[in-house]
């Protein structure tokens, strides 16, 4: 409870000392002494819409750590780096309600053959 009514309450988690810039990139060491397999699920990567814009740059940033291995499961796609690795997945476009559960179905199907360690379905 604040005591102090000139000054709003600042929870401990959103202060700005708990936002202390962190050890950059280049200095992370993985405690996995192979690369974490990482996939990412999605249609279009990368293409249109806020939620392909985020997976995409969520994707890069974290490609970027050495202990990080990223397989990329889209239909369509725009390619920024080296570092990810992108799987065509098929879509069976007609009938219209095929399309998602067709492109989930083979994406599993993808999937299981690379063995990931991480799924992240956007």
């Amino acid at each position: 409870m604040n005591t102090n009514s000139d000054r709003p309450f600042v929870p401990p988690s959103i202060r700005s000392d708990s936002l202390a810039p962190r050890k950059r990139d280049a200095e992370f060491q993985s405690p996995c002494p192979t690369p974490v397999k990482i996939a990412v699920v999605i249609p279009k990567y990368g293409l249109v819409g806020g939620g392909e814009i985020f997976a995409l740059e969520l994707t890069e940033r974290i490609a970027r750590l050495s202990s990080y291995e990223f397989h990329v499961f889209a239909n369509q796609w725009k390619k920024q780096s080296e570092l990810i690795q992108f799987h065509k997945v098929p879509i069976v476009s007609f009938p219209k309600y095929l399309t998602t559960v067709s492109f989930a179905w083979f994406a599993q199907q993808k999937i299981k053959k690379i063995g990931c360690d991480l799924i992240h379905s956007h």
